[in-house]
């Protein structure tokens, strides 16, 4: 069993933050040029896996919902 099952390390919220911790990867603000943008980019993708019948077309909704709190989790200021 994995204690690290279902877990991540998320993305720094700025280029700021990402130069302080010293990590390579782009940041949040660095990907996505809004909050707007990043969940029209989950619905697409959903969307898509729905057509495919990989996901529900039921579950978009949730999954976007899923994403804005995740979004508004990482990029609050702390």
């Amino acid at each position: 069993q994995s204690g690290f099952a279902g877990s991540f390390i998320p993305f720094a919220p700025t280029r700021a933050a990402r130069e302080s911790a010293h990590d390579p990867r782009p940041s949040i603000a660095e990907r996505y040029e809004s909050r707007a943008a990043y969940l029209a980019q989950i619905e697409q993708a959903a969307t898509t896996l729905a057509t495919q019948r990989l996901l529900l077309p039921t579950d978009v909704p949730a999954l976007v919902k899923q994403a804005a709190t995740r979004w508004d989790h990482l990029t609050q200021s702390r």
